[in-house]
């Protein structure tokens, strides 16, 4: 085997095996192809709300009713959201679900102020992968409530669902971001592929 094929491989192994690391993600973090889905199509008042590939549920389609902000001037939430209601505990969460597994997911959020808000992903078995709390403290008071965005990036396209709760009455979601990428063994197949592409060519000369 040559040393540029024994390189890529090498290569190939470590970018598989960095990408199962899960962490944070940001709204500037999300690739270029990331989907955006912001309740601008469902239906008002509808209990799920769907783009074709995700799926929301255990809430209902509603609308921002007063400006968010503090200067009460400039709504923050624009349009349709996805809200769960709650009056007591235990606090309803909001499920998403998508058709084919993905590796990220950010949502923007609104909630009662001073509450904290935790999304946890799971994979196609319930098989809970990862979970982050967002703490009011570094939520934006928006007069009112708080808003922020939350996200998990898993690193690997394993999570076929998700469930976004607060520990306060009201929730709010505008919008959501998520994304799927490259299988970590897709890479390291095509680099074995070509090294043995070049291997039979350098063999028939």
């Amino acid at each position: 085997m040559s040393n540029a094929c024994q390189n890529l491989i090498v290569l190939a192994l470590v970018l598989g095996a960095t990408v199962a690391n899960a962490g944070q993600i940001t709204r500037q973090e999300f690739g270029p192809n990331a989907s955006n889905y912001g309740f601008e199509s469902a239906t008002f008042e509808a209990t799920t709300a769907s783009d074709g590939l995700m799926t929301v549920s255990q809430g209902t389609v509603s609308q921002v009713p007063v400006p968010v902000s503090n200067s009460l001037s400039t709504p923050y939430f624009k349009g349709m959201i996805f809200v769960t209601y709650s009056p007591v505990a235990p606090y309803n969460p909001i499920k998403l679900e998508w058709s084919s597994p993905i590796s990220a997911v950010g949502i923007e959020i609104l909630t009662d102020l001073d509450k904290d808000v935790t999304l946890e992903l799971f994979d196609a078995t319930n098989q809970l992968l990862e979970s982050r709390t967002i703490l009011s403290a570094d939520l934006t008071n928006e007069s009112f409530a708080n808003s922020g965005f939350i996200g998990i990036d898993y690193g690997t396209n394993r999570v076929a669902s998700a469930l976004i709760s607060g520990n306060g009455t009201d929730l709010q979601i505008d919008s959501v971001m998520y994304q799927a990428v490259p299988e970590p063994g897709t890479f390291p197949l095509l680099v074995l592929g070509l090294c043995g592409l070049a291997g039979v060519s350098r063999w028939r000369r």
